[in-house]
């Protein structure tokens, strides 16, 4: 389950409340919002590295693609193929792939790897990294806006209770394009207590939000003039 943590950092000058009149101008303030993803799979990095004749690179790109399902299987990129021919005259050829899979299929992967290496070729797992999947960050920053909305609604409110009767609508929001997202804060594999095999575990990760939020005065409308009689 989700565990929503959102704080809203307010910073009014201190010009506003003087003599207790309205601001005229723009107020604006931060809104912080963030939320514990718990991510159920990982992306999976691995690197080959390789030493072949020109002739076998045909041969090298059809293993390597049958290979990486035996590591583990799923939907793998190719993220990097480079190749350079050393001073023997071989190709020397390195290929990073990825893929993400549920964490329950991990515990093996850096063994079949092994497995699969052989004189001038070597599989090695680069790396592990329990973080929210695309669709996962895409519904948090969804769900993280809307809080943030919120917020700015509130403030609103506020605005409008301490100022009256003076009312306020909202300006500008400004995300900022990058999100923070800290690292785990659990173990990837715990132990059972009945054996030794490895048992996944929920890897839980922060994302925060920040928006700079606007809000002006509403422009109120002069009162009529009673109209005389004819």
């Amino acid at each position: 389950m989700r565990k929503l943590l959102c704080t809203a950092l307010i910073g009014l000058p201190m010009t506003i409340f003087a003599h207790g009149a309205p601001p005229t101008n723009l107020i604006t303030m931060p809104l912080q919002s963030q939320m514990w993803v718990n991510s159920h799979s990982a992306k999976v990095i691995v690197n080959v590295d390789a030493s072949v004749s020109n002739k076998g690179l045909g041969m090298l790109r059809r293993a390597v693609r049958g290979n990486l399902n035996k590591v583990v299987r799923g939907s793998w990129h190719i993220t990097q193929f480079s190749r350079v021919q050393d001073s023997s005259g071989l190709e020397k050829v390195n290929v990073t792939a990825q893929v993400r899979v549920p964490d329950s299929q991990l515990s093996s992967v850096r063994a079949h790897a092994k497995a699969l290496s052989q004189p001038g070729v070597k599989y090695r797992i680069a790396d592990i990294q329990f973080t929210p999947s695309a669709n996962q960050f895409s519904q948090t920053k969804t769900m993280l806006r809307a809080h943030i909305y919120q917020k700015a609604q509130a403030e609103i409110q506020q605005l409008n209770k301490t100022f009256a009767p003076q009312r306020f609508k909202l300006f500008k929001i400004n995300f900022q394009s990058n999100y923070a997202l800290h690292p785990p804060v659990a173990m990837a594999f715990v132990k059972r207590a009945s054996n030794s095999a490895a048992a996944p575990m929920q890897v839980s990760n922060k994302v925060v939000m920040n928006a700079t939020v606007s809000f002006r005065p509403m422009r109120s409308t002069p009162p009529r003039p009673p109209q005389g009689k004819r």
